[in-house]
C-alpha cells in the first residue's frame, strides 16, 4: 500500500481525518523528539514539545496553510524550544538576582530592597490578567507542573506555557526597573 504524500495527508487532516493525523504523527514524532532532545537534553521537556506540537496541529487543522509539512513541524518545534529556553532563563534570572541581593546587601539595605521588590512583585502579579495570574500562582506558589495546571484549568498546556512566558517577561521587566 502506497503512503500518501504529505500534501495529501494535510488535505485529509484539514477535513478532520484521524487516520491522516495518525500517519503524520507516526511519520514525524520521533524526528521531532530527537530534534528537541538534541537541543534541550531533557526527555520530559522534549516529549512535552512533541505532544504540544501535535495537539496544536490537530486543534488548528481546519485553518492550516502549510506548503511543506516537514518544514512546518520543525519550525514549530524550534519556536517551542526557544520559548521554553527563554522562559527558563527568565525564571533563573529572577532567582539569581534575588540571591545576589542577599549576598551583596547589608542587612538593612537587604530588608528595604526585599520589601520594595516584594511589593513591586505583588503589584505586578495583581495587575496580571486573571487567568495569567492564576497560572503564574499555580506554577510558582503551588509548584504545579504545566500539565497539571492545564488539566486543573481545562486549557491546553500550550496556553499555560504561553501565559507563563508572558508573565516571565513582565517579571523580567520589573526586575530591570527595580534593580537598576
Amino acid at each position: 500500500m502506497e503512503v500518501p504524500s504529505d500534501q495529501d495527508l494535510l488535505l485529509q487532516l484539514m477535513k478532520g481525518s484521524h487516520e491522516a493525523f495518525s500517519i503524520i504523527y507516526h511519520k514525524y514524532w520521533k524526528k521531532i523528539f530527537v530534534y528537541a532532545y538534541d537541543r534541550l537534553k531533557d526527555t520530559k521537556q522534549s516529549q512535552d514539545i512533541v505532544q504540544d506540537l501535535f495537539v496544536s496541529l490537530w486543534e488548528r487543522r481546519e485553518g492550516l496553510q502549510v506548503d511543506n509539512l516537514n518544514a512546518y513541524l520543525y519550525a514549530s518545534a524550534r519556536y517551542a524550544i526557544l520559548r521554553l529556553i527563554d522562559a527558563q532563563q527568565a525564571e533563573a534570572h529572577f532567582f539569581t538576582s534575588l540571591q545576589h541581593l542577599s549576598l551583596d546587601a547589608s542587612a538593612a539595605d537587604h530588608q528595604m530592597i526585599s520589601a520594595e521588590l516584594l511589593e513591586a512583585y505583588r503589584a505586578l502579579v495583581g495587575k496580571m490578567p486573571s487567568q495569567r495570574r492564576r497560572i503564574f500562582q499555580m506554577r510558582h506558589e503551588e509548584n504545579l507542573k504545566t500539565r497539571e495546571i492545564a488539566e486543573a484549568l481545562n486549557i491546553s498546556q500550550k496556553t499555560v506555557q504561553n501565559q507563563l512566558l508572558n508573565s516571565y517577561q513582565q517579571v523580567r521587566s520589573l526586575l530591570t526597573r527595580v534593580l537598576l
